[in-house]
């Protein structure tokens, strides 16, 4: 038998508009979504669509990173690699030999980071603090 929500209920589990884009949601909170199974990708060959550079700042330290961005292998769910970059003593931002940077060149045989786009990548997971995560 089909319990029917009271037409009162139902309108607080609904979004009201108020003005631009503030709503009142109602009735929010825990709810159940489906587990994330990141296995049924490791091993799926995908292309890497984005090469962006980051900024970090950190206890009055400046940093920077690259980060590669694959193609959605499900809805808002992408692989990505972010690798650190090195500042030298004349404040130069790049890689040395041997560094992260440098062996994921390589690897892939180019000579820099933006030349990555495009590229075809192997997807892998790593896990992080109990939660697993898309690379390559």
């Amino acid at each position: 038998m089909d319990k029917k929500i009271p037409e009162e209920q139902a309108n607080l589990n609904q979004p009201q508009e108020l003005s631009g884009d503030e709503v009142a949601l109602g009735n929010t909170g825990r709810i159940e979504l489906p587990k994330f199974d990141a296995t049924r990708y490791i091993g799926k060959k995908v292309q890497v669509i984005r090469v962006s550079e980051h900024k970090k700042e950190f206890k009055n330290k400046t940093s920077y990173y690259v980060k590669f961005t694959t193609v959605e292998v499900e809805l808002g769910i992408a692989a990505t690699k972010i690798i650190g970059l090195q500042i030298d003593e004349d404040n130069n931002i790049g890689w040395g030999e041997g560094t992260k940077m440098d062996d994921f060149l390589k690897k892939y045989s180019i000579d820099h980071y933006k030349d990555m786009l495009g590229k075809e990548v192997i997807i892998q997971t790593i896990t992080k603090e109990g939660k697993d995560y898309l690379t390559f």
